[in-house]
């Protein structure tokens, strides 16, 4: 997955989880359980009936639509019938999303963005739409899917129709029908120290601005709306203090410094943490449940889980009412929502090694199979085209033997920081240090940035013959003590400030990981980036994952490809003789697993400080 994206798709995980919606939680109709550490995953429903058992080594998704997805030994998604002897269909896939509504997104090894059917038939595919190009697309939520193309983000409907352009830079899924969204005319601004000057716009499904958000009046917001309101917070005498404004932007709860987070609304209702704790308030600012609880959380409309930290460091999970009274007679080592299967029933962990099911009422239903583990995985979140043109990648980045990406072997160390702190990767300083202050670079002899072409982002480092940034001094001259016509001295340091040393560049270096669209396509990248070098002099060594090069220049490079990543190092490096490539001969690409979000291995801390999703300066870089 690009780095850049992670900010945007933690929020829009965490907003799924809170959400009570029914499309998000009521049509799950089974999920995976194993019955010991060492047992292969079945599948059992909401309440209680096994489909199957210990059937998959891989731990499957939950099933929708009488389907469900699980990682093959190359680490592809493929898709199954949720039968007692569950059938394969469509293809193999690097990337997909669960069905929703008998639809889903996927894209097959090294091919666009597709929109299938549960027969797996292609319904549409998504390699572009209104003639850009689509580099990935965010599982649907309320209908919508929020795609990228190039750095910016748009909308599609359920059918894969654009219906918002892709203007924006951040763009936060749909909730109650609407998108919190920054417009790429802030561009400059978001780069900016300070996001003051920023202003979010709340959009609904057609692209209307419904209104906007600015970051001079709330500091942060949270991730989206939430029964038609949406939790805002400023700052008041260096406290922060939490609010709620309504779909039309105004006024519900003026911001308090009683209120610190705000985790979910329901009707009336929401959680809140005062800053010791998390407890319940209403629209009209009275305490329903006072705030003493370690996490509070809606595990319905009209039920919550309660978890207080007990000495020892052990937690205890229970179900209350809204009156805060516990429901049944059970507490728990973890609950969790009942929203997120069928409504009616909920996963609790009832041991260090066992997992049940519960009903409304808290009661446990019989006769269940042993659960050690249960999953919750829905998939990506966020399906990537797998296609990539790597002869337009590579020569995206303008590498030659002078350089890379515009700098080279004559660019001062000034001019590489000027250029490095337009890239992502870049501190942006801070009211004292500009980003390009060299008071941060002493003791600093490489600088390393990433940058986004068509989804991918390699890691590209400079590297330099000394350090940077070097402090100045001036001498003085300091008497001890005296003895006659002798005298002692000391010649003391003055600090004079910082400046930029002259250090050469020593050499460029480009690496691609195996991870996202380039997950298993590293050999690919290898022969381009070899031959690109080859080009640009004379090969002295080469075999199959190595190629060394003495450059037009006099300078050396080295292309290699390593097990979860291939590199182009050139410059002033070894000389040819003392480079031996042996160890990159007959490598092969790792199958790296691509790591499912997994709602109960990723504990609920998220549901309850709903402060996670507020912005701030590094999700807005």
């Amino acid at each position: 997955m690009a780095k850049k994206l992670l900010n945007i798709l933690f929020c829009s995980i965490v907003l799924l989880c809170m959400s009570c919606s029914k499309e998000q939680g009521q049509n799950v109709q089974f999920i995976p359980f194993q019955e010991s550490d060492n047992s292969l995953w079945g599948m059992i429903s909401p309440s209680g009936n096994v489909l199957f058992n210990e059937e998959f080594k891989e731990k499957p998704t939950v099933v929708r639509d009488n389907r469900f997805m699980v990682r093959n030994a190359d680490g592809l998604w493929e898709i199954y019938t949720a039968d007692e002897k569950p059938q394969k269909i469509g293809s193999e896939y690097a990337f997909a999303s669960m069905f929703k509504d008998g639809k889903a997104l996927v894209s097959e090894k090294g091919k666009c963005v597709s929109l299938i059917d549960t027969d797996g038939k292609t319904i549409k595919v998504l390699d572009k739409v209104d003639g850009k190009v689509v580099d990935g697309v965010e599982p649907y939520s309320e209908g919508y899917a929020i795609f990228k193309s190039d750095k910016y983000f748009g909308v599609i409907d359920e059918n894969g129709n654009k219906v918002i352009n892709p203007d924006y830079l951040r763009m936060y899924s749909c909730s109650d029908g609407k998108f919190i969204a920054l417009h790429k005319k802030y561009e400059k601004e978001a780069k900016k120290d300070s996001a003051a000057n920023l202003k979010f716009d709340v959009i609904n499904t057609s692209g209307k601005v419904l209104f906007s958000i600015s970051m001079n009046k709330y500091k942060d917001f949270g991730g989206g709306f939430q029964n038609g309101c949406l939790d805002v917070y400023l700052e008041a005498k260096n406290e922060k203090c939490g609010g709620i404004i309504n779909d039309k932007g105004e006024v519900v709860i003026k911001p308090t410094s009683k209120i610190k987070k705000v985790g979910q609304i329901r009707n009336s209702y929401f959680t809140y943490n005062n800053g010791d704790g998390w407890g319940v308030m209403n629209f009209k600012g009275e305490t329903v449940i006072r705030a003493k609880y370690d996490i509070l959380y809606f595990a319905s409309d009209e039920i919550m889980v309660a978890m207080t930290k007990k000495d020892g460091g052990s937690q205890e999970f229970k179900y209350i009412n809204m009156k805060d009274e516990m429901i049944g007679s059970d507490t728990y080592d973890d609950a969790y929502p009942f929203y997120m299967l069928d409504g009616s029933h909920a996963i609790v962990k009832v041991s260090s090694s066992m997992f049940s099911i519960v009903d409304l009422s808290g009661k446990q239903v019989e006769k269940l199979p042993d659960m050690v583990h249960v999953g919750f995985s829905e998939g990506d979140m966020f399906v990537e085209s797998d296609y990539v043109d790597m002869k337009k990648l590579v020569s995206s980045f303008n590498i030659s033997e002078e350089g890379v990406d515009g700098l080279s072997f004559k660019s001062t160390p000034l001019q590489v920081v000027k250029y490095y702190a337009t890239m992502d990767a870049c501190w942006r300083g801070d009211k004292d240090h500009s980003s390009t202050d060299p008071y941060w670079y002493t003791g600093v002899d490489y600088l390393r940035y990433w940058k986004d072409i068509m989804g991918v982002m390699p890691d590209i480092y400079v590297n330099f013959s000394g350090d940077i940034a070097k402090r100045n001094y001036r001498s003085k001259r300091v008497i001890d003590y005296t003895y006659g016509d002798w005298y002692w001295y000391h010649d003391e340091k003055i600090p004079t400030g910082i400046s930029y040393t002259n250090a050469g560049i020593k050499s460029f270096k480009i690496q691609f990981d195996n991870s996202g669209k380039l997950r298993l396509k590293l050999r690919d990248v290898f022969n381009e980036l070899a031959s690109r070098f080859k080009n640009m002099g004379k090969v002295e060594k080469e075999n199959n994952g190595a190629v060394v090069v003495t450059l037009k220049n006099g300078k050396r490079a080295l292309v290699a490809m390593e097990k979860d990543n291939v590199f182009a190092l050139w410059g002033d490096i070894k000389q040819v003789k003392d480079m031996n490539i042996d160890e990159y001969k007959d490598v092969k690409e790792e199958s790296k697993r691509i790591k499912d979000y997994d709602f109960f291995e990723n504990k609920l801390s998220g549901i309850a400080e709903a402060d996670s999703l507020v912005v701030d300066t590094a999700a807005i870089e």
